[in-house]
């Protein structure tokens, strides 16, 4: 299955990390929101991204990867069924939201084509962002869908 999805990531603490090229990155603590898409068949499904966000990659290979590893966990992905890469719609529907403040320039979007500042979202809307990341795919057309994760 081929499509677009937002990873929700609950970050503990603030530390600075090392972001491959992006070099050292200090996030504050709370919501996070990665956006990201599967385009392939079986092992670059959706599913498989999901689920590889939800495991701790041994060998980062993906910016949010870096994250994930030392000071965030991934604990849900919205996402919908896509034919077409949506990720970049996605993104600036977030950045165009009041929920959602962007991230470090250039983080899960240094091969973005479509020139976005960045593909990482800090919340700051009240409680959990599964409902604001819910309602801006709808927004974009999109039917969402939620995996938590176990």
């Amino acid at each position: 299955m081929r499509g677009t999805y937002a990873l929700v990531i609950n970050i503990r603490h603030q530390q600075h990390v090392r972001v491959g090229s992006l070099g050292d990155l200090c996030l504050a603590p709370g919501w996070w929101v990665y956006v990201g898409s599967a385009m392939g068949h079986t092992s670059m499904s959706i599913e498989r991204r999901i689920g590889h966000h939800f495991s701790i990659a041994q060998y980062p290979h993906w910016h949010i990867d870096y994250i994930l590893r030392t000071i965030g966990e991934a604990t849900a992905a919205v996402w919908a069924e896509s034919v077409i890469r949506d990720e970049c719609r996605l993104s600036r529907a977030l950045a165009d939201s009041d929920q959602f403040k962007p991230g470090p320039r250039r983080f899960g979007a240094s091969d973005c084509r479509a020139g976005c500042y960045t593909h990482l979202y800090s919340y700051i809307g009240h409680g959990e962002p599964i409902k604001s990341i819910t309602e801006v795919l709808m927004r974009i057309g999109l039917c969402p869908k939620l995996t938590l994760k176990n």
